[in-house]
């Protein structure tokens, strides 16, 4: 399997029969690199990571589905409640899409913090909803308390994936901003850290590395590649964002110079996380090649040494 990046043919005239010819050409001569394939039980924990990743959006999903009826319909509760999703914010919508009367919802919360917020609750709520809006916000619930119960089980697969690696979890997450999901997206797109030679390596591979233009001895940086995984690097660039907004450390302080040159720091901080030291990358990579070391120093009888092209 090869990079169609790393063969593709001259601009121009593009025909089916050019292509093949030009494929046959580079087989012939052995003009180009196979691609890293990994081995079936990184494959397969990264479908379990991508469908987790998955039902984390579709849970989003609904949840933006419900806020946008609820706005629509005058009902503005995440002025005021910070998250309408948690446990007294669930009661104030099912008892609104029960048809109970405001005096009626607001005495079943018992939160002091809410209770506090009694008045601006009932001036949030000057609006009320449709038949359809209700059979809509009742399936987007049943379906959130259905998705959340995968999701809880696909965290707990995680979990038992990753008990053969938990140092090489425990590094990853100590990154600030990372956390069990991110590092489970890290661990299952990157794979085998010992195939990068170095941080760099592995920032471009992860597509966070910035374009390089030169024109007459002048070289100038574009956007970000993207020419990795499409998970990794948008974990990564979430998790920068965490970093942005959080306590300050080493990895804000360089957003924070980053940001006065350059609209895109965010960006920046995330391959950043990932190609200085104390560097993760480089504590993951020890971390295999000592593993592997151990497990091949004696191999069995008849086993291929590593490198003989067997």
């Amino acid at each position: 399997m090869v990079n169609p990046l790393s063969i593709k043919y001259l601009p121009g005239r593009k025909t089916d029969t050019l292509d093949a010819v030009w494929l046959a050409e580079i087989a012939l001569n052995g003009m180009f690199k196979a691609s890293y394939i990994p081995p079936r039980d990184i494959r397969e924990f990264h479908e379990l990571t991508w469908t987790h990743r998955k039902l984390i959006e579709e849970r989003a999903a609904h949840k933006n589905r419900i806020h946008k009826i609820l706005e629509r319909s005058g009902i503005r509760l995440s002025g005021v409640l910070s998250n309408i999703f948690g446990k007294s914010g669930l009661l104030v919508i099912t008892g609104l899409i029960a048809g109970k009367p405001i005096e009626q919802i607001l005495a079943t919360l018992h939160d002091p913090r809410i209770l506090k917020k009694e008045e601006a609750i009932e001036r949030a709520i000057c609006g009320d909803l449709g038949e359809n809006e209700v059979f809509i916000i009742w399936q987007s619930l049943d379906s959130i308390r259905h998705v959340n119960a995968h999701i809880v089980q696909y965290e707990e697969r995680i979990l038992r994936n990753l008990a053969r690696g938990e140092e090489s979890l425990q590094i990853v997450t100590s990154v600030p901003g990372i956390g069990f999901r991110v590092g489970a997206v890290i661990l299952a797109e990157i794979g085998d850290i010992s195939q990068f030679a170095s941080p760099k390596q592995l920032v471009i591979w992860a597509g966070l590395a910035p374009a390089v233009y030169e024109s007459a001895g002048k070289t100038t940086h574009g956007h970000i590649a993207k020419r990795g995984s499409k998970y990794l690097w948008t974990v990564l660039i979430e998790a920068a964002q965490v970093i942005a907004n959080g306590k300050s450390n080493r990895l804000k302080q360089f957003f924070l110079r980053a940001r006065k040159g350059y609209k895109k720091g965010n960006r920046r901080a995330g391959a950043k996380g990932i190609s200085t030291g104390p560097s993760p990358a480089h504590e993951l990579r020890t971390i295999r090649r000592t593993t592997g070391n151990r497990e091949n120093s004696e191999p069995a009888q008849g086993q291929a040494r590593p490198g003989n092209g067997s």
